[in-house]
């Protein structure tokens, strides 16, 4: 296995697990803002809309932190 693909498995590989993280974390924080609240935990469609698009803000954001400095 070359040096560059041996490189992006582990970026792989840690990004699967930071994502893994970051979404357990979001799961608990959300179920449980919603029992101190009452909410049902459903999302709306709306809601559900907003979050994606501010997923995608984000996805935009790590993907043009590989852009490196001047390539913007």
């Amino acid at each position: 296995m070359s040096n560059n693909k041996k490189s992006n498995s582990d970026l792989y590989i840690r990004g699967s697990i930071a994502g893994l993280i970051i979404g357990l974390l979001a799961a608990y924080f959300y179920a449980k803002a919603a029992d101190e609240n009452g909410n049902d935990k459903g999302i709306s469609s709306s809601d559900f809309v907003k979050l994606g698009l501010a997923i995608l803000g984000i996805v935009r954001q790590v993907t043009e932190l590989g852009t490196g400095p001047g390539k913007k």
